[in-house]
């Protein structure tokens, strides 16, 4: 009988396409910058001037994308809040976002960010020293806390009508990722779908706004924002793939459309769970709604949000 034929090696189609696709386009990006830069047609260098823009930051046009327009109205609604944790086994220093509410200090943010928080400071955009922040109120249930810090004239930001809310609406994702030094992390995307309900360890959150723009460590408690500038939703948590399924920005936001149980229930602050002699640990708890939505940044690059 003649011997059996070698075995045959299966490639993994995902493999396979990533390998092409970076070829291809790592073939394209080298013939183009050999053809700009003329390379292997002459040794000799040109001695014309690097051409730039005739636009300068005087240019009304700077900063002229609605983009770039929405992130400036937020600018100084937007807060980072630096959570200090020890429960005698781990310690350190848990980062999230805010959003001010009221122009005499009171903040709003995920429950999760300040959960477990012998301390809580607040920092502004462009302040280099943060401020003592007290938690008023925390529903862990639905995943918001609100904050209260002395001041006045503060900008507080605006939330949307929940009717107006619609998939494929243009969004824009605002707050302090992974903890990087310098103003808030911007990034946009669309709203991939309304209503969602998420199951965690601690429990689900529901009525969540699902969207792809990319949200970090860090963001927790940040506005999700449409083009109008209004808050259409506080960032909670994302998806995250594991070796049997594939997630890809994949991100949840506390919609405003979530009535009593949406960000829009700050509105009757005598719903909320009020901390009694200290930070609060918990809060009413209604049917399949326990629990937090997401992690927060520890000082490192972790799961997001």
């Amino acid at each position: 009988m003649p011997p059996p034929p070698p075995p045959t090696k299966r490639r993994r189609p995902g493999i396979v396409l990533v390998a092409l696709i970076i070829g291809f386009a790592g073939g394209i990006a080298g013939a183009v910058v050999a053809d700009e830069l003329n390379i292997g047609s002459s040794t000799t260098s040109s001695n014309s001037p690097v051409q730039l823009s005739e636009v300068d930051s005087n240019d009304p046009s700077i900063g002229d994308t609605v983009i770039a327009q929405v992130a400036n109205v937020l600018a100084d609604s937007v807060v980072t809040i630096s959570s200090v944790v020890d429960d005698g086994i781990e310690s350190g220093e848990a980062t999230g976002t805010g959003v001010v509410l009221t122009a005499d200090g009171e903040i709003l943010t995920n429950a999760h960010v300040i959960d477990g928080a012998s301390e809580v400071r607040v920092r502004f955009a462009g302040e280099t020293e943060p401020r003592q922040a007290k938690v008023i109120a925390s529903e862990v249930g639905n995943d918001l806390a609100l904050l209260k810090i002395e001041a006045t004239g503060l900008k507080p930001v605006t939330f949307a009508q929940p009717d107006t809310v619609r998939v494929g609406d243009t969004v824009v994702a605002i707050g302090y990722a992974l903890a990087l030094d310098g103003g808030p992390t911007v990034t946009s995307g669309i709203i991939s779908a309304l209503k969602r309900t998420i199951v965690t360890d601690s429990g689900a959150l529901n009525g969540l706004i699902q969207t792809d723009a990319p949200i970090s460590s860090g963001n927790s408690g940040g506005p999700l924002v449409n083009l109008r500038g209004e808050v259409v939703g506080i960032n909670t948590a994302v998806a995250r793939g594991d070796a049997t399924s594939a997630a890809n920005n994949v991100g949840f936001s506390i919609g405003v459309e979530g009535g009593p149980a949406g960000p829009r229930a700050i509105a009757r602050p005598g719903e909320w769970h009020r901390a009694q002699g200290g930070l609060p640990r918990g809060g009413p708890r209604g049917p399949n709604r326990r629990g937090p939505g997401g992690d927060h940044h520890r000082g490192r690059a972790g799961q997001p949000s």
